[in-house]
């Protein structure tokens, strides 16, 4: 199992395989081929996640700017984790810390330098 997860490039996986016949019908070379092959359709199956460093950030706008928000957020592959409307709108985003810089320098010069946002922490997600 080890030797097809190696040979697929991945890491930071765990893959399990259970047996519910103890026999040894299948002999070394059939327990081999069973194993691997339980091993690669796992794989196949769960399919490959990326992981990816995240920003955190909340950003405050005005209603009229939410829209313009949103576009941006999308443009730079992030995505809403809660927003709230009150006064102002208050967004808590998600964006690929790759993507961060960018996105803040689209938000200032949207806004004119208006916009409110504040980084709020950095965690590990899929892409």
């Amino acid at each position: 199992m080890l030797n097809v997860i190696l040979g697929e490039g991945i890491s930071d996986c765990v893959v399990v395989v259970t047996r519910y016949f103890g026999g040894t019908l299948l002999g070394t070379g059939g327990l081999v081929r069973a194993y691997s092959q339980a091993a690669k359709k796992a794989l196949i199956s769960a399919g490959i996640g990326v992981m990816s460093l995240f920003i955190i950030l909340e950003i405050r706008c005005e209603y009229d700017f939410y829209g313009k928000l949103s576009s941006i957020i999308n443009e730079n592959d992030g995505s809403e984790i809660d927003s709230v409307f009150e006064k102002d709108v208050y967004v808590k985003l998600r964006v690929p810390a790759q993507n961060e810089e960018n996105m803040r320098k689209e938000l200032t010069k949207a806004s004119a330098g208006k916009l409110s946002f504040e980084k709020v922490s950095e965690e590990y997600g899929f892409i």
